[in-house]
């Protein structure tokens, strides 16, 4: 009876997964659908005659909408920047701006339909009337040369990168947009030519800069008798999306005449200054690269080169690392195009086993092995254990199991290149329970439980919980879960990351919500022993529901069958 009870709620916990799933692909195609939609009320402010909108048609090299009065008679041009311009990216996220244009292809409106960017900084630069006035009266050659912005004060990176949508949108059918598609000749966010000051890290005796053809990415370094030191090859445009703490670098690449890397520094950015200045001032990080070739970069895997950030400044370090290797695939990439070598082939490797991925994945093993053999009875084997699930699974790697996590790949799908070692984390997590019947995650691997087995009993005090009180705080876990399943089929604006602890773990991004149900759940467990785990925990709870345990009919069946049942509901009729 008992293994039939657990076939059945295994099977309720796939099919929930399952239409999570297929949902969300219906809610991307039809998000798809909408972005490509305009309507024609947007339009009669600017084109009073619009009777209806034809098929994209090429006009001036680029794709565009032609709007047509009740005589079929064009009388203006339109375009959205999304989906075309969905990787571009402003502080945290891609912005829809409409584009109108008259019947000579000069823009007479725009129109920010959409942003997934920060909100403040999306409101001060629709409060701000003259960015998007700069763009009018500009064709549709003049708007794809755009480079020299003036941002919007206080919203700079979003401004930006609006600017960059919309000179991304207009881009030549027929351009070379450099590899992966998420590059253009010059930069909106970097439009200034790379300084001396910065220069002379990697060519001390630099005293004049000269670019090259095309004015961009190569610069040629001469001393002041006039000879040639080398190139620099900056990052930008090509790491413009590539956002550190809060947001983009120009790294700048010296390049000696045989082609081999002498050094690197960082430029402008807007990043954390400070954390910009360590990786500036690291000697190790600027040499790192040193006697590569600039092929050779193109293809480097970082984890291989053993880059793993500069101490204290790690996620701008990684980002300028980033950049610096894209900036090298797409001078590549521009050099073989030039002499007829294009490849469509993708450059660069990736490894699946980072030292990240492989301590997970160790901890995980020794943590299935202590909760299922007589290791968990010897006391300093299961402290020294938990002090390294805490410091390294916990606080150095920030791979636990959670409900946002979870929700995330029931929607979209594992991450197997970058999260090999926290996916087989997740499995384990449930399947140990499913196969044995016993929690070893709750019990021996997860970082915040250690956390709660190491200060339990440490007070002389204890608050003692009623059955009826107890039976009342059992229901928050399974209220958080249901409030998951309804997040993920409605798509409702909440975040599963503001209803768990777990993400105050990846402490340099944690936000107020998550640190603050951290401190009370284990404020809470110092006078009930494993308080957050019994009592306000729903990855707990969805765990110890798919374990095999229980021979009877319980309310937590009840409640997973209802659950299921409203979930077949909204999926069949909406």
């Amino acid at each position: 009876m008992a293994r039939m009870l657990q076939c059945l709620r295994v099977g309720v916990f796939v099919a929930i997964v399952a239409m999570i799933h297929w949902q969300h692909q219906q809610f991307l195609k039809i998000h798809e659908r909408q972005s490509n939609d305009i309507r024609l009320t947007e339009l009669f402010s600017l084109l009073p005659k619009a009777s209806h909108l034809q098929s994209p048609t090429e006009i001036a090299g680029v794709d565009l909408s032609p709007v047509v009065d009740r005589s079929g008679a064009c009388i203006g041009y339109v375009a959205k920047t999304l989906p075309t311009a969905r990787h571009v990216i402003g502080f945290s996220g891609p912005s829809d701006v409409l584009l109108i244009f008259d019947v000579s292809q000069n823009l007479i409106g725009t129109k920010l339909l959409e942003s997934r960017d920060t909100a403040e900084h999306v409101s001060s630069v629709q409060r701000d009337v003259e960015f998007f006035s700069s763009f009018h009266g500009k064709s549709i050659s003049e708007l794809q040369s755009l480079q020299r912005i003036d941002g919007v004060s206080g919203a700079t990176l979003t401004s930006l990168a609006i600017a960059e949508a919309i000179r991304w949108r207009l881009r030549p059918n027929d351009s070379t947009s450099g590899l992966n598609g998420n590059t253009l000749a010059g930069s909106v966010r970097f439009p200034r030519h790379p300084e001396l000051k910065h220069i002379r890290q990697v060519f001390p005796d630099a005293n004049e800069i000269v670019p090259t053809a095309d004015g961009t990415t190569l610069w040629t370094i001469k001393n002041e008798n006039d000879d040639v030191l080398g190139q620099i090859l900056r990052t930008s445009p090509a790491s413009d999306n590539v956002i550190g703490y809060q947001g983009p670098t120009d790294a700048l690449i010296g390049v000696d005449q045989s082609s081999h890397v002498v050094g690197v520094t960082v430029g402008e950015s807007f990043d954390n200054e400070p954390y910009v200045g360590y990786v500036r001032g690291d000697k190790y990080f600027r040499h790192v690269f040193d006697r590569l070739t600039v092929t050779e970069l193109a293809e480097a895997d970082l984890v291989a080169l053993g880059i793993e950030g500069v101490s204290g400044a790690t996620m701008t370090s990684m980002a300028v690392a980033d950049g610096i290797v894209l900036a090298s695939r797409g001078e590549v990439e521009r050099a073989r195009a030039q002499a007829g070598k294009i490849t469509s082939q993708p450059m660069g490797k990736s490894s699946y086993w980072t030292l990240r991925n492989i301590s997970t994945a160790c901890i995980t093993l020794f943590g299935l092995c202590l909760g299922s053999t007589s290791l968990r009875s010897r006391k300093r084997v299961r402290l020294v254990y938990q002090i390294i699930v805490i410091g390294w699974l916990g606080l150095l790697n920030g791979d636990l199991v959670s409900q946002a996590l979870l929700l995330g790949w029931a929607q979209q799908g594992i991450v197997w290149k970058h999260a090999t070692g926290l996916a087989l984390l997740n499995i384990a997590a449930l399947v140990a329970p499913i196969a044995t019947g016993k929690n070893v995650y709750c019990g021996h691997i997860c970082p915040h439980g250690a956390v709660q087995q190491l200060i339990r009993q440490r007070v002389p005090w204890r608050l003692k919980i009623s059955a009826r009180t107890a039976l009342l705080l059992k229901v928050i876990p399974a209220s958080l879960l249901s409030l998951v399943v309804a997040i993920g089929l409605l798509h409702l604006p909440l975040s599963p990351v503001a209803i768990e602890p777990f993400d105050a773990w990846i402490w340099t991004v944690a936000g107020v919500a998550t640190i603050g149900v951290a401190l009370v759940g284990l404020s809470f467990s110092v006078f009930v022993p494993m308080g957050y785990c019994r009592y306000g925990c729903p990855t707990g709870a969805l765990i110890n529901y798919v374990r095999l345990s229980g021979s009877s009919w319980s309310v937590r069946d009840t409640a997973g069958i209802l659950t299921l049942l409203l979930a077949i509901a909204w999926f069949w009729f909406c």
